[in-house]
């Protein structure tokens, strides 16, 4: 059987235009993000280390942020290299693994919060070509009397970036994941993961029209491979955009921008047979 679903979802913050007071150009907090509908790619700043590794040594500043219960820096250690490490961050891959732990599985395995245990980037400038690597690592188990579940999870991000004199830029990064599921019950069989395997693209530019206003198109792909035995499942995204940022001071900025997604996900199990789902999203900022 499979199954076909279209929708057009449309996020809106301060209709069409989100204007943010910034205290200094190279952080990024929760709210600003939020205001976005979660979307950071339109933003120039430490949001997007861990996206696009390379750019650390563009974004030269010691940060520390303590928001809820993640905490961590990211520090220059000179001109040409950069250095960052957080603890317990939240990203969308732990709420990917959360929404997958919530639907299947055992009630021991629905319960589990899997979350990074620690990130570290590193990145280094020669010439006009920037490098960055990034890794993250994420878990959660549970463990008792006749049971127990755990998840845990991998990625490592290779970043290239290329900028010319007008601050023109080009940012990539390319990653692998590795996923590792267990639902044991006693009494039943052990349940592992199938495949646990995946990658991601993400490709921004970054175009000067003026001193005041910045063009940035994106695009992403991202395709993962998990599920708990015998079940498959692959989920396969693809994003499209384009952002508009406005300076005209130090402290204001105007983001305008419009994303087009679509997301695959097609699974297999003995109880229903093979279920296939396409969304496609339009999303305006």
């Amino acid at each position: 059987m499979k199954l076909f679903k279209e929708s057009c979802r449309t996020y809106f913050a301060l209709p069409i235009l989100t204007i943010f007071l910034y205290g200094s150009h190279a952080n990024s907090s929760d709210i600003r993000i939020d205001a976005l509908g979660g979307e950071s790619r339109f933003l120039d700043d430490t949001v997007n280390l861990f996206r696009y590794p390379a750019s650390a040594v563009n974004l030269p500043h010691i940060e520390i942020a303590l928001f809820d219960d993640w905490a961590g820096a990211a520090y220059p250690l000179s001109e040409k290299h950069a250095i960052g490490l957080f603890f317990n961050r939240p990203t969308s891959r732990t709420h990917e693994l959360r929404k997958y732990a919530i639907e299947t599985g055992s009630e021991h395995f629905t319960q589990l919060h899997p979350k990074p245990w620690i990130d570290a980037l590193y990145a280094r400038r020669l010439g006009n070509v920037n490098f960055g690597i990034s890794g993250q690592h994420y878990r959660d188990i549970s463990n008792g009397a006749g049971y127990r579940a755990n998840i845990s999870a991998s990625d490592i991000t290779f970043g290239l970036g290329l900028h010319n004199k007008r601050n023109a830029r080009i940012e990539l990064g390319f990653g692998l994941h590795r996923t590792n599921l267990e639902d044991s019950v006693a009494g039943r069989s052990t349940r592992q993961t199938t495949e646990g395997t995946g990658w991601h693209t993400d490709i921004r530019a970054t175009l000067p029209l003026s001193n005041s206003f910045n063009l940035f198109p994106i695009i992403s792909i991202t395709s993962d491979a998990f599920a708990l035995e015998p079940e498959t499942r692959k989920v396969s995204n693809w994003v499209a955009g384009v952002g508009l940022n406005s300076r005209p001071n130090q402290k204001v900025l105007a983001v305008v921008g419009v994303l087009v997604a679509k997301t695959k996900t097609k699974s297999i199990s003995p109880d229903s047979g093979e279920n296939e789902i396409l969304e496609l999203s339009l999303i305006h900022i």
